[in-house]
């Protein structure tokens, strides 16, 4: 007997892309005039980049990329090598920071 391989089809609606869509258009707002201020010398600048950018990625990858209905195991697995490369850009703008 031949094992067949049932896949699951999610059918989003459009409202849920066009929100996610606003969101992304707003966030990307926010982020563009938070750029524009110069608060504390541009240091918050920076943060919020870094605050807001990997909100943005995680919209993306969630809902167009369908991450959302994936297994639990690639989920672990894409979250394992996320937290691996912000730990090395981490360490990588702590070496330039106390040079």
């Amino acid at each position: 007997m031949a094992h067949e391989a049932t896949e699951e089809i999610h059918v989003v609606s459009y409202t849920t892309y066009t929100l996610v869509w606003a969101a992304l258009v707003g966030l990307t707002l926010l982020l563009s005039s938070i750029s524009l201020l110069r608060v504390g010398g541009g240091r918050w600048n920076s943060l919020a980049a870094f605050i807001i950018s990997p909100l943005k990625a995680a919209l993306v990858v969630f809902f167009f990329m369908h991450l959302k209905y994936e297994k639990t195991l690639f989920r672990i697995m894409l979250m394992v090598t996320l937290c691996i490369i912000v730990i090395f850009l981490g360490l990588t703008f702590l070496d330039v920071a106390l040079r």
